[in-house]
């Protein structure tokens, strides 16, 4: 078993204090908002985070470094994952913006990995590109994109049956 390692490295500018930002990754409620559909939180060193999808995916692991508006870092170790990762988001404040930097690391590089880093990969862009919606505009791009059906119920009659030409009495 290889013990090689890689990290996947994400930048994002956020339209949205570092405070805010850093409350978006410490608080169950703003993890709700734009990332998973429930989660425990406890932002500090030690503290447990909780994540879990509506998908059955889940990750669980706890705080080693918590920096206020500034980093934070905490164990990752999602469902029938071969072994223990690591998340650190740095927060660089730009005048009005913040710069955030994510990554996740100790990924591996054998073939039981390609899927999970697939995985990984696409669920940190979808997720900063949301927290980036929301707390720019308030709007949760997995409500807005999903796809819809609407039906509207309504009286139908002879005369409308013609009117839409369908060839029923």
């Amino acid at each position: 078993m290889s013990t090689d390692t890689q990290t996947l490295t994400f930048t994002q500018s956020i339209k949205a204090s570092p405070k805010q930002v850093f409350y978006a990754f410490t608080h169950a409620s703003a993890f709700n908002e734009w990332l998973c559909d429930f989660s425990t939180v406890i932002p500090n060193h030690g503290g447990r985070i909780y994540l879990w999808w509506n998908t059955g995916y889940f990750t669980s692991g706890d705080f080693t470094v918590v920096e206020k508006d500034e980093k934070l870092s905490f164990n990752w170790h999602g469902r029938q994952e071969p072994s223990d990762t690591t998340v650190t988001v740095t927060l660089k404040d730009e005048e009005g913006s913040t710069l955030v930097t994510l990554e996740h690391s100790g990924l591996g590089t054998d073939g039981s990995w390609i899927k999970i880093i697939q995985e990984c990969k696409e669920g940190w862009e979808k997720g900063l590109e949301n927290l980036t919606s929301v707390l720019e505009t308030g709007k949760d791009l997995r409500n807005i994109r999903r796809p819809m059906l609407g039906i509207l119920v309504d009286e139908f009659n002879e005369d409308i049956a013609k009117q839409l030409g369908v060839p029923v009495d």
